[in-house]
């Protein structure tokens, strides 16, 4: 029967000879575990994960780093667990290495069918991207519309102008297709509907800005977002736009 109680500082830096083996929990955690046991040669690992260096250098001394720390990590542990006998001592770093497992494989493969709902059907990605076009035309169109002259007099035509003026496109074009990034840009064709010479009312919908847009991917797909607007600047979405407003960029209300 052990008596570890009565240990001296000595026998404490020698770890018994049943526990010289692998610790998988100071393997895969590194310095989550390492705060525990005050292991700071682990934290290392923290550069070495957020630093990216040339040919994937930072992963092979991570590789390294893990190995050192699974080889030495029982006599670390045992520097702080040394009161504990050899049984109680094995079955903590058991505790520590079933977290390990749980976070490096149970967690991914979550993560992994989470995904899996959201692509496998492309349907979805579509639906995601024409709800976020409208978030992202109402965000424009609010900022827009209020630099905008209109009175009762303006008619569809000038206010098409004046948008293409903020745009920067030229009287005789009718897409926008300078967005951020050319590579995934999509073309916005903006139609004005106002009736001639009438006050336009948000009420009665009578006035309307709508934006067209095709997908990248989809070219057949077309999309629009249409704008009620008055002459005093306000703007509300058409019921079919108010739709896709109430999922907007939410990812997960796309899961199925």
């Amino acid at each position: 029967m052990e008596n570890n109680q009565y240990k001296t500082i000595k026998d404490v830096t020698e770890l018994p000879n049943e526990l010289k083996d692998f610790n998988w929990a100071a393997f895969l955690l590194t310095f989550i575990w390492g705060f525990k046991y005050k292991a700071w040669i682990t934290f290392l690992a923290i550069p070495l994960i957020l630093i990216q260096l040339p040919l994937g250098l930072n992963w092979l001394l991570l590789a390294v780093l893990q190995l050192y720390c699974g080889t030495k990590g029982n006599e670390w542990a045992y520097k702080q667990d040394f009161w504990k006998k050899s049984k109680d001592f094995r079955i903590t770093q058991m505790k520590w290495a079933a977290v390990a497992l749980t976070l490096y494989i149970i967690f991914p493969l979550v993560l992994l069918t989470i995904s899996n709902r959201f692509f496998k059907n492309p349907d979805n990605l579509i639906d995601y991207i024409q709800n976020a076009q409208c978030v992202i035309a109402q965000k424009n169109l609010k900022k827009d519309i209020k630099k905008l002259n209109i009175n009762i007099n303006t008619s569809s035509k000038n206010i098409d102008l004046q948008l293409k003026k903020i745009y920067n496109i030229p009287p005789n074009q009718t897409t926008i297709t300078n967005i951020k990034n050319p590579k995934i840009a999509q073309e916005y064709t903006i139609q004005i509907q106002k009736p001639t010479d009438t006050l336009c009312n948000v009420t009665n919908k009578n006035c309307m800005i709508v934006y067209s847009f095709a997908l990248p991917r989809y070219t057949t797909y077309i999309n629009e977002c249409g704008f009620y607007f008055d002459n005093y600047k306000q703007v509300i979405p058409s019921e079919k736009t108010q739709k896709y407003l109430n999922k907007g960029l939410n990812v997960f209300k796309y899961l199925k």
